[in-house]
């Protein structure tokens, strides 16, 4: 895997997470819901290690709560201004959304998508 892809499993990975918790679900649970056995394939994915399979799509977009067309975009985003993944004001709000709740991160993520939508989705 080259190091794009890397990022991009990761990404991808970090997406399927925050989508998961914002649903206050556990891996478990998620786990069950797109027929796997155990939660092992969702931490899996989670990390970026592996891909979800083809025909499981659906059942992650329907239990996360999405499309299946948003999963795929999710996976095929492409950052157009990749500065602003290591900017000091982003580097400093992650660092401290580790140090929130999950009901905290849930407020963020509802005033950012205000935000964001109150600009029309620019960046």
């Amino acid at each position: 895997m080259t190091d794009k892809e890397k990022q991009r499993a990761l990404r991808f990975g970090a997406y399927i997470r925050e989508l998961r918790t914002a649903r206050g679900m556990t891996q478990d649970e998620l786990a069950k819901k797109c027929g796997y056995s155990n939660r092992a394939a969702i931490s899996s994915v989670e990390k970026g290690k592996n891909d979800i399979a083809l025909d499981r799509v659906p059942a992650f977009a329907d239990a996360l709560g999405v499309t299946s067309s948003q999963l795929f975009n999710a996976y095929d985003y492409e950052r157009a201004d990749a500065s602003l993944e290591t900017s000091p004001q982003i580097e400093a709000i992650k660092s401290m959304l580790t140090e929130l709740t999950p009901s905290q991160l849930e407020q963020v993520t509802a005033i950012v998508k205000v935000m964001r939508d109150q600009n029309g989705g620019a960046k």
